[in-house]
């Protein structure tokens, strides 16, 4: 029920309210198994992804003002949306690719879309002040957004020894 949501869950399933609608964003309620996975198949520390362990993984720095702001993502999120694009274009992840985008707060359920979709509506998902991962449905990339308004990109690394 819609009434038993956080805040945030309702203000993101009201953003995507026509793409649920239409059947092309669905709803996973429990996340967990996701999450579990997503720590399975790429090195963790304290429950986050170890970028550093993470062979050719790119970063976006989030701009030295936010570090000390009260930061809320915001359109129009020019060096998030170009990072994300150049991550796009390396890596040929077209709009149909189906994704599974997943937080680790404030959101309970995933999201299963396709990239046209998350990236209309980046800012949407992504502002949401959690740490949010989209992964391919075989988990073998990840984009990390940060609360700390950094951004990571990384493939899923073969040797990955927990």
């Amino acid at each position: 029920m819609l009434s038993e949501r956080t805040w945030h869950e309702r203000q993101l399933l009201g953003d995507l309210e026509a793409e649920i609608s239409a059947g092309a964003v669905a709803l996973i309620e429990d996340a967990v198994p996701l999450y579990e996975k997503l720590l399975e198949v790429f090195p963790h520390r304290a429950a986050r992804i170890d970028w550093g362990r993470v062979p050719g993984a790119v970063h976006l720095d989030g701009p030295p003002e936010r570090a000390t702001s009260n930061f809320q993502l915001r359109e129009p999120a020019t060096e998030l949306r170009e990072f994300w694009g150049r991550v796009r274009l390396t890596y040929n992840i077209g709009n149909e690719t189906e994704v599974i985008v997943l937080g680790d707060g404030l959101v309970s359920f995933a999201l299963r879309l396709r990239v046209k979709i998350l990236t209309d509506h980046l800012v949407d998902i992504l502002s949401i002040p959690q740490h949010t991962y989209v992964v391919p449905v075989d988990f073998s990339w990840c984009f990390h957004y940060t609360v700390e308004d950094e951004a990571y990109w990384g493939v899923a690394p073969t040797d990955f020894q927990r």
